[in-house]
């Protein structure tokens, strides 16, 4: 039979061609080893909470805008007007963050319209002592900034 003379059985693999499968595998598992134990740690929130409120981070930025502009006036480094200039484009970004209004643009009748009203009561008691001489605004201002805090912090 010549057919049983022409088989040959199988063909062992040599040395590395064992091994290598074997040490791609030793590979992967060292390397998920090494990522899970290097990880960053991860920074809770102050109110232990995964997910931060869009809003809540936009009232934190335009309070501590505010206040810096409160306190630059209070300090003597920035003259009322500038103050004035600021502390409407601080409201007006504030505005804009939270609504996606174009609030920076807009005129007052335009975000009495499309926002609430506070919003442009607000903005118009900033536009008079914006544009005026520096003489006697300081009241005006702390009104001004006491409004803008105000209505940041009870903004739902």
């Amino acid at each position: 039979m010549r057919a049983a003379d022409e088989f040959v059985g199988p063909v062992g693999y040599s040395g590395p061609l064992t091994w290598l499968p074997i040490a791609l595998v030793a590979c992967v598992i060292a390397y998920y080893v090494w990522a899970l134990t290097h990880r960053e740690p991860v920074e809770e929130d102050s109110d232990h909470r995964p997910f931060k409120n869009p809003v809540d981070t936009a009232k934190a930025k335009r309070l501590a805008d505010i206040d810096r502009i409160d306190n630059a006036v209070r300090l003597g480094r920035m003259p009322v007007r500038i103050a004035f200039q600021q502390l409407s484009v601080a409201l007006r970004g504030f505005v804009g963050d939270v609504t996606g209004l174009p609030a920076r643009s807009m005129t007052a009748g335009e975000l009495r319209e499309a926002t609430d009203s506070r919003v442009a009561d607000a903005i118009e008691a900033m536009y008079t002592p914006e544009f005026a001489p520096d003489d006697a605004l300081a009241e005006d201002f702390e009104r001004s900034v006491r409004g803008a805090r105000e209505l940041v912090r009870t903004w739902t």
